[in-house]
């Protein structure tokens, strides 16, 4: 079967994939990541413990696009004003959100994550704070899960420098060079600047990660598939490099087999396109960008003792309350802008 994609047609597995990655953070930050923050603390959906990977299944999807995405872009201007409508718009009204929240629920965790003013700095501008406490104190991002936002906005940048200097289709086998190059110095290196300076550039330890993705898409449209696949082989074992854990490493190879069906036998992962997965897809950025410090600060309210299944119902309330939050967003902000990018390249072309 082929897995040239129909251009009038959105990959409708790719929102499902996204639906999985962003339910699994979801899980994870309600269950696991602030134990000493919750009523039930860590011992509910143990299972969830390395739900944190899904930020990994995001950035392979997000290799995939961003190559899908950049050959059928006319040129970095658009590319970048496209992405600047897709992020910057929903960051800052889902932040405003979040501060606002924070600054109102009193509880522990919203005591211990709320952040003044300046965290909407680095929030804003999609950078590390540690890029401007020379400059001004800022302690952290408004949310802290927004820390892999300056990852991918890494990754658009050296992507549209290949893109520029030496093509889109070039893409996938540059990035593959260079986590072939770069990973072994960043394992072998006993100099901890080196590897800031590797980490701050180059993002290495998810750099294969983004390669993976570029290479399924090179695959999907059956362009040298062979050296494709064998590129996204290479990416699995770099990737695992990077891990320590046994489940990790079982879930991410997971993470590449369902890439890797995508490519071969699409019609196996038929599930993904499910809509109510496709539809929590489609809100995920805007659902990331708001779950974590409204969720657990309402999550932390809750009194201790309480039976499991109210803990249970009670987080099924909170996620509803996000998920209203996100589509609310989704369809006020990200829908509009993303429609107004695509008028202004319309007009852009006719002119």
């Amino acid at each position: 079967m082929s897995g040239a994609p129909n251009k009038s047609r959105r990959i409708l597995e790719l929102d499902g994939l996204r639906g999985v990655a962003i339910l699994s953070v979801v899980l994870y930050h309600y269950f696991q990541r602030f134990p000493d923050y919750t009523p039930y603390g860590g011992r509910l959906f143990q299972w969830t413990e390395y739900g944190y990977l899904g930020v990994h299944l995001f950035f392979i999807v997000s290799g995939f696009v961003i190559a899908f995405t950049l050959e059928r872009t006319s040129g970095a201007a658009t590319f970048f004003r496209n992405r600047f409508f897709r992020l910057w718009p929903a960051m800052v009204v889902s932040s405003l959100l979040t501060f606002s929240i924070l600054s109102i629920v009193d509880t522990p965790f919203a005591d211990f994550m709320h952040v003044g003013i300046r965290g909407f700095l680095p929030s804003w501008t999609f950078t590390a704070p540690f890029i401007w406490k020379p400059f001004i104190a800022v302690d952290n991002y408004i949310d802290g899960a927004y820390w892999s936002l300056f990852v991918e906005v890494r990754f658009y940048l050296w992507a549209i420098v290949v893109a520029t200097f030496v093509g889109a289709k070039r893409l996938p086998a540059v990035l593959t060079g260079a986590e072939a190059v770069l990973a072994p110095v960043w394992h072998l290196s006993i100099n901890p600047p080196l590897m800031f300076y590797l980490e701050t550039l180059f993002f290495v330890p998810y750099l294969p990660l983004f390669a993976a993705g570029a290479l399924a898409h090179q695959a999907f449209i059956n362009r040298d598939r062979g050296l494709a696949l064998a590129g996204f082989a290479l990416t699995w074992g770099a990737t695992l490099s990077f891990l320590e854990f046994r489940g990790e490493i079982i879930i991410v190879t997971i993470f590449f087999l369902a890439f890797l069906v995508l490519v071969v036998r699409r019609r196996w992962l038929h599930a993904l396109s499910a809509t109510p997965l496709v539809w929590i897809g489609s809100i995920s950025y805007s659902l990331y960008l708001l779950h974590q410090n409204i969720g657990v600060s309402l999550l932390s309210a809750l009194p201790v003792g309480w039976p499991t299944w109210f803990y249970i119902l009670a987080v099924l309330a909170v996620f509803g309350v996000v998920v209203c939050l996100a589509q609310l967003v989704f369809v006020g902000v990200e829908r509009p802008m993303q429609m107004f990018a695509r008028r202004f390249d319309k007009r852009a072309t006719a002119a």
